[in-house]
């Protein structure tokens, strides 16, 4: 059984709405999508999702019952979501570090040179106080990175053959290899004479908690490689391959030594950024070139809030990151602070990643407790917020999961000041992805979804991930016929929604284009006739293409786009209903503004072929063959 035509208008994401938010080219911004020419584009950053999406901002709440995003380049296994807002879920301060550049307003500081990987996965120093980038296997940014205090001491940590620093028993040592910053020669190459071939040196750390840590690859056999700590008493086995990896262990340097040992005589492996440091966990490679040790400085990442832009008593921080490494001791992992620097809102870390926050009030400090544990190396969301108005209002979320509120008093500043991640002094080490830092109340469901995986405000109505092909027309068309059809992702609320505030994510990580991009976005109201179009009606395309004959009879063209066409009628309508539908349409749109045209609500398979957004072409009668009975035909053009 056939579906009905449907026809959706206003526009009201052409020109009711504010756009902001994701992360967007300069020279093919957001801001293109107020424009009605679908062919100036607006395109992300990059394909990741975490820039792909923006917020839709009205004067008023507004209708909807279709949403489409217009022209976009999204590939055939793409998903796109749509979500509602009663109240603002934009951020007053939203701090972006996966973008590789520092958001405006932020300062990092770091008194020492430091070491990184970049995005090819190579080796590479940064200068004082430049900012480090932390990026995952396929080399995907993963954020700021923001570490603690640390000091290597192992001497030439990536020449290891020196004499001066290193001593070798039953085993040669020769810097001739490719090190982990591409360069050659650069890392050394251990080869065992013997069985227990052992790498060593003595060190100068003192104190009872430390690590040991190296990159290794095998290069030849198959016996076993092993770390050591206390003068060759004790081993810590680790199984290598022929790529580089980093192993460690912690121990209790009394002995003051640590070394290498290949067991098997013949057997080869190469070594490079031995690190010797205080603490449980290995922080970043600090390059110690000579027989001496190497001190990194802290990072510390502050901003300062726009004055008089977030209240001090009625706010949420919110941060999401990889935790790296623990403190030894419980210590703020990000704070703001008031204008005058007198009180500060934190959350906190533990020794073991237990994660609490605090509350600065006119009479001291409020403890919110423990809203959970943070996993090293596996990203977390927490949520800190504060609202003094009320009782039991003061609340802490990490991962999803709510620590118990507290009750906290009014504080005696007025507006929120400076914003921090990280200490002068030793803490932990994490990679800072996003800040927020909403000037509003959360109550507790907020708190939870900004401290969940949506990492937003939780919305009144949410659509969930929806294809931006159908599924139907995917199985049912070859690559040949999608090619160059033009991208409509649509979503069809279960029911009219109305909201003032509307957010829009696109997810297609693995598009080739490396970006996602579309001309338009349409938020409207689909209307249906109670009865359905009548048989004659027609949709093709019209051509647009021009040709020139010369004398000899060749032909010359000028191919350009051609756009859709259709035309229906629709041949039995009550009075009210056409007044309503038709004449109301035509009275709003004209033949400039934009309707969005379903052939069949409910075909999947041909939805794209048969669904755009256009214009009407004429403005015909509505005519009253029957008594209260009335027909209009209607002729409408896709828009380009």
């Amino acid at each position: 059984m056939m579906g009905k035509v449907v026809l959706a208008y206003p526009n009201r994401a052409g020109s009711l709405v504010a756009y902001s938010g994701g992360a967007w080219s300069t020279t093919l911004p957001l801001a293109n999508l107020l424009t009605r020419q679908l062919a100036q584009v607006a395109r992300t950053a990059s394909a990741d999702a975490r820039d792909s999406w923006f917020y839709m901002a009205a004067a008023s709440a507004v209708d909807c019952s279709r949403h489409v995003l217009c022209r976009h380049n999204l590939g055939s296994a793409a998903q796109h979501r749509l979500r509602g807002f009663t109240a603002d879920p934009r951020p007053a301060v939203h701090l972006n570090f996966t973008l590789g550049t520092l958001p405006a307003g932020v300062t990092l500081t770091r008194s020492t040179l430091a070491w990184y990987f970049n995005a090819a996965g190579l080796l590479t120093q940064a200068a004082i106080n430049e900012a480090r980038y932390a990026y995952d296997a396929a080399g995907k940014r993963q954020g700021l990175m923001q570490e603690a205090v640390a000091t290597n001491y192992a001497p030439y940590s990536r020449d290891v053959t020196q004499a001066a620093g290193w001593s070798i028993a039953n085993a040669t040592r020769i810097k001739s290899v490719t090190g982990l910053d591409g360069v050659a020669n650069s890392a050394v190459r251990m080869t065992a004479t013997a069985g227990n071939g052992r790498l060593s040196c003595t060190h100068s750390l003192t104190g009872t908690a430390a690590v040991l840590s190296v990159y290794l690859r095998r290069v030849s056999g198959t016996g076993v490689v092993s770390l050591s700590s206390d003068v060759w008493a004790t081993f810590q086995t680790v199984t290598l391959t022929t790529s580089w990896q980093r192993f460690s262990m912690t121990f209790n340097n009394a002995s003051g030594q640590c070394g290498i040992q290949i067991a098997t005589s013949g057997d080869a492996i190469d070594i490079d950024c031995v690190q010797i440091e205080a603490g449980t966990w290995p922080s970043s490679p600090i390059v110690t070139p000579a027989n001496a040790t190497v001190a990194r400085g802290a990072d510390s990442v502050s901003y300062t809030v726009p004055g008089s832009t977030v209240p001090w008593d009625t706010l949420a921080m919110s941060v999401s990151g990889i935790m790296q490494g623990f403190p030894t001791s419980t210590i703020s992992v990000a704070t703001v602070s008031d204008a005058g620097a007198t009180k500060t809102h934190g959350i906190t870390c533990g020794t073991a990643g237990a994660t609490g926050g605090s509350v600065a009030t006119s009479g001291g400090t409020a403890s919110l407790g423990t809203a959970g544990t943070i996993t090293r190396g596996v990203a977390f969301r927490m949520c800190l917020g504060v609202n003094t108005s009320a009782s039991t209002e003061c609340r802490l979320g990490l991962n999803g999961a709510q620590a118990t509120p507290a009750n906290c008093v009014a504080g005696t500043p007025t507006y929120a000041g400076t914003m921090s991640v990280g200490q002068s002094t030793g803490a932990y080490s994490m990679v800072v992805e996003q800040i927020k830092l909403h000037a509003a109340a959360m109550p507790s469901a907020d708190v939870l979804s900004l401290s969940g995986a949506d990492f937003e405000c939780a919305p009144q109505y949410d659509s969930g991930l929806v294809d931006a092909w159908p599924a139907e027309y995917i199985a049912g068309t070859t690559a040949e016929q999608r090619a160059g059809m033009v991208g409509n992702a649509r979503i069809k609320p279960p029911a009219v929604q109305t909201y003032r505030y509307w957010r829009a994510d696109m997810a297609d990580e693995s598009n080739p284009a490396g970006y996602l991009q579309l001309g338009r976005v349409f938020l409207g109201t689909g209307w249906t006739p109670a009865y359905n179009m009548g048989y004659g009606a027609g949709v093709g395309y019209e051509p647009r293409s021009s040709s020139v004959e010369t004398d000899s009879g060749a032909e010359y063209f000028n191919a350009r786009p051609n756009p859709r066409a259709v035309a229906v009628a629709l041949e039995y309508m009550s009075e009210a209903e056409a007044m309503d539908g038709i004449f109301e349409m035509q009275r709003q749109l004209g033949t400039t503004d934009e309707v969005w045209f379903e052939w069949d609500a409910d075909d999947r398979l041909q939805m794209p072929r048969r669904s755009f957004l256009a214009r009407m072409k004429t403005l015909d009668k509505l005519r009253m063959p029957y008594y209260h009975a009335m027909q209009c035909a209607l002729e409408l053009k896709e828009l380009l």
